[in-house]
C-alpha cells in the first residue's frame, strides 16, 4: 500500500495575507474558522514574516494535519522561550520534538521547529504559540 503526505504550508508575511488571515482579534479558540490563524500583542506584518515587537505575543492557528512546524528567528539571536498549546492545553504526547509534554520550549536559532504531531486520530484542533520576549520572527508554517 502506498501513502501520500500532503504538506500544506502558510506564509505569515503579507504576501498571503488574503489567505484567511486575521492579524489582530480572535483572543477565543473557538472563534477561528478551519485554517485561519491570528496574531494577538504587537506583531508587525512584514512581506516574509510576522514580527513581533513587544513581549506577551501569540499566534493561533485553527488546523486539521498530524504535525504543525514553524519556522522561526529571534531578531537579536538571543534565545526566547515559548509555549505550545493545543485546544488550550499542553500538548502531552501530541508535542512535537522542540517542546516537553508541558508545552515548553526554547527558540535558540532560525530553524524549522516541529511542535505538535498528533499520535491519533487526525481532527480539527486549535494551535497556540506564546512568547514571552519581542523579537521573534514567524516565518512559515508547514503541516502534515
Amino acid at each position: 500500500m502506498e501513502a501520500i503526505i500532503t504538506i500544506i504550508s502558510l506564509i505569515l508575511g503579507i504576501a498571503l495575507l488574503d489567505l484567511s488571515a486575521t492579524a489582530t482579534g480572535a483572543d477565543s479558540r473557538d472563534a477561528l474558522p478551519l485554517n485561519n490563524w491570528a496574531l494577538l500583542g504587537d506583531w508587525a506584518i512584514a512581506s516574509r514574516a510576522s514580527v513581533l515587537n513587544g513581549p506577551d505575543g501569540r499566534i493561533l492557528f485553527r488546523f486539521h494535519a498530524r504535525d504543525v512546524n514553524l519556522v522561526l528567528r529571534s531578531r537579536e539571536g538571543t534565545p526566547v522561550p515559548f509555549r505550545v498549546l493545543v485546544d488550550g492545553q499542553p500538548p502531552g504526547n501530541a508535542r512535537g520534538v522542540d517542546v516537553d509534554n508541558d508545552g515548553n520550549g526554547v527558540l535558540v536559532e532560525p530553524r524549522l521547529y516541529q511542535l505538535i504531531r498528533e499520535p491519533g486520530e487526525i481532527v480539527d484542533r486549535t494551535f497556540e504559540i506564546a512568547f514571552d520576549a519581542p523579537g521573534v520572527e514567524a516565518y512559515v508554517f508547514t503541516f502534515g
